[in-house]
């Protein structure tokens, strides 16, 4: 097993590297975060499969931003003594109607709260077509510390908001939400 050079002293001291794998969020939500338009369509499952099953924002344009949605409760467990190394992050996700919109934030949500980098450093146009959008690395901790009590807790997951892109109105709807917590263990 190749073990990348800044883990390595890690790992010697009996660390392995290991991560949750790909797991589906178990609830979805919104907060205002500076949005103006709220989710109109956002049930607690609707971001837990690839499916379906879609969370629809309302109409957005140039001048409004959707609240961010929230996709949490991710059932993990990380042993206790484990050092949580990065971060990724995956949603399926399409702009719907005649308008253009664009993706302006992905950030994590730890304790409840949207905290740390954003994944966006500049708005990213969404496509009719549903698309996988993936952040973060294995190394990747998004500008904060976390703990394995952080990751295991229904309260933490991710977030993304949206912007108009167009005078025409639009609006955003997205499938599901994954996390994948790496960790050295």
């Amino acid at each position: 097993m190749s073990i990348p050079g800044g883990l390595m002293s890690l790992c010697m001291d009996g660390k392995v590297p290991a991560s949750t794998g790909w797991t589906f969020v178990g609830n979805a939500t919104s907060i205002a975060n500076g949005g103006s338009v709220p989710w109109w369509s956002i049930g607690a499952s609707d971001l837990s499969a690839a499916d379906a099953t879609y969370a629809q924002g309302d109409y957005i344009n140039p001048t409004l931003i959707d609240y961010a949605i929230v996709g949490n409760t991710l059932g993990f467990s990380v042993p206790a003594g484990a050092l949580i190394t990065g971060v990724e992050v995956r949603s399926r996700t399409r702009e719907k109607d005649i308008g253009e919109s664009n993706l302006i934030l992905v950030k994590l949500v730890k304790g409840g709260t949207i905290v740390g980098d954003n994944a966006i450093s500049t708005p990213v146009p969404l496509v009719a077509a549903e698309t996988l959008y993936t952040y973060g690395s294995s190394s990747d901790l998004w500008g904060i510390t976390l703990t394995p009590a952080d990751v295991n807790a229904s309260t933490f997951g991710f977030a993304q908001q949206h912007q108009g892109a167009s005078a025409t109105n639009a609006w955003v709807e997205v499938n599901s939400f994954e996390v994948n917590v790496h960790y050295l263990d």
